[in-house]
């Protein structure tokens, strides 16, 4: 006698009403398609299909956090009509000392199933709400997990931002559910776009994510200069973004091709100029204002120092105590930068060694818990520029100063049907603050800005051969993932190639001191 089976969509729809049972609430995908095609009717490209948005086709999803008193906790369910399977996806919330060293079948919970013999499939519903329950119970209700410092170059209709990253904003959403965000703050490099920030905002409030309107800032130190310290600013509401855009990026020169380069028309709008326009609104609480990568060391191969505060001084730019001045009036310090190289700095400044090796030894080297980090490595030796990041972040802490996780990704790969994961930036760390109910982006700005409330970074980290890393187990990616990323990298550097070659054209018929400064 044959085995009656359950078809793909019907075991599908027992496993939304257990989670629904459970707590988790779906996620209205026709609502936000429909938001979308309102919201880009009258845009030059108004086209939006299904893939421009982040649901995919036969995919629902739930939120454990949707229209409740609890942080977002986010499941996968898709049913693929042309095998009749349903798969399963979600990530481990986990954050504890131990999540560090997961392996990347216990970060994400990801269940394959077809012909399911119909005794079974209610039982596997059950057992499939049971594990994302457990799962859920390793967020704290009221963790409000945020993604800050964010790349991209493709709008949810396919048209581009002005930013040097090569990712689709469709990406980033998806990547951020799947890793449980609450907050989600884009920040295009030395721009803003209005119209686009409240489309991205209406999707995301749909999905009951909270979005914050961003920017990541270039504050030249030298007249004239492409490049300086780099800014992260959260903004509050529309009056503060129209002032930063009318007194600091309408004065961005429009010859410069390179998003990340800024310079005013006259090369003489300099940090503390930028800062004294950020501080008022800082003031007033409709802005709040972070260092991003202060030590920014990348590699020996693109030497790009000056983009972070203390990298600028070991460049003689900006003196220590001047560097410690602006970052005391800071509202958070980036502890960890994604992007960075593992390799160790190498200092000119003897000031500045001495300064940051001293924080290094008292609050990474000569803690408690690092005892397998001392039985392993000299302090000299794990002096990377994330150690230094994380190092200056906790003396700034004891003043008050948040600190923030930055996955500043510029390649976030796709999360399409197949569900390639592993290993993406956005699942190596995360910045948090402990609040009763998500509040308003506006609330968290001016809460910022005001000190009332307080971030903090969490890294997953682990000793490997090169000192204190992003954690090694934590990084493992699918062949296809691999190729997904080298693809979106190899655009990225067809972009950089393009825009630094178009400046360095520019650069030498107009000013040709400039194309030694580039790299700076």
């Amino acid at each position: 006698m044959a085995v009656a089976r359950k078809s793909g969509r019907i075991l599908a729809d027992a496993i939304g009403s257990s989670l629904r049972s459970s707590g988790f609430r779906p996620v209205d995908s026709r609502r936000i398609f429909r938001y979308l095609e309102e919201a880009y009717s009258r845009s030059d490209n108004p086209e939006i299909k299904p893939r421009n948005q982040p649901i995919v086709e036969g995919e629902r999803i739930f939120n454990l956090g949707l229209g409740q008193q609890r942080s977002n906790v986010f499941v996968f369910v898709r049913y693929n009509s042309v095998n009749d399977s349903v798969t399963v996806l979600m990530s481990s919330p986990r954050s504890d000392y131990q999540s560090s060293a997961m392996s990347r079948d216990e970060i994400y919970f990801r269940r394959y199933f077809r012909n399911v013999s119909e005794s079974d499939g209610d039982t596997i519903a059950g057992l499939v709400a049971e594990r994302a329950h457990k799962e859920a119970l390793a967020k704290h209700p009221q963790e409000q997990r945020m993604q800050i410092h964010l790349h991209s170059r493709h709008d949810f209709n396919g048209s581009l931002f002005f930013d040097d990253g090569v990712s689709s904003i469709v990406d980033i959403v998806r990547r951020a559910m799947l890793h449980h965000a609450d907050v989600l703050v884009y920040t295009p490099h030395n721009s803003f776009n209005y119209s686009r920030f409240v489309a991205l905002s209406g999707v995301c409030s749909l999905l009951g994510i909270t979005v914050i309107m961003g920017l990541e800032l270039t504050a030249p130190l030298v007249k004239k200069h492409v490049n300086g310290p780099h800014l992260l600013v959260l903004i509050g509401d529309k009056d503060a973004a129209e002032e930063i855009g009318t007194k600091i990026l309408s004065k961005r020169d429009s010859n410069l091709h390179m998003p990340s380069y800024w310079r005013s028309e006259d090369g003489l709008m300099l940090l503390p100029d930028i800062l004294f326009v950020l501080e008022s609104l800082q003031k007033q609480g409709r802005v709040a204002v972070g260092a991003a990568h202060g030590f920014n060391y990348i590699n020996r191969a693109l030497p790009v120092k000056v983009l972070g505060i203390f990298s600028a001084v070991d460049e003689g730019q900006i003196a220590l105590q001047d560097a410690l001045d602006i970052s005391r009036k800071l509202d958070f310090y980036e502890a960890w930068n994604r992007s960075l190289s593992p390799e160790v700095m190498r200092f000119k400044s003897a000031e500045l060694f001495n300064w940051i090796s001293g924080l290094a030894y008292a609050h990474i080297y000569s803690d408690s818990n690092a005892q397998a980090l001392r039985d392993r490595f000299q302090l000299r030796d794990i002096l990377s520029a994330n150690v230094c990041n994380l190092a200056a972040a906790s003396w700034l802490g004891q003043s008050g100063l948040g600190s923030t996780y930055g996955p500043d990704d510029h390649t976030t790969p796709r999360l399409d049907e197949k569900y390639l994961v592993g290993g993406d930036a956005l699942g190596a760390g995360f910045s948090f603050f402990r609040y009763a109910v998500c509040p308003s982006a506006q609330e968290i700005v001016r809460m910022l800005a005001g000190h009332t409330l307080r971030l903090d970074a969490h890294l997953y980290t682990a000793l490997t051969d090169k000192g204190l890393q992003i954690a090694d187990e934590r990084a493992i990616r699918t062949g296809q993932l691999l190729m997904e990323v080298a693809r979106l990298k190899q655009r990225e550097a067809l972009l950089y190639g393009k825009v630094l070659a178009a400046d360095a054209f520019g650069f030498l018929a107009n000013e040709p001191s400039m194309l030694g400064n580039m790299s700076r």
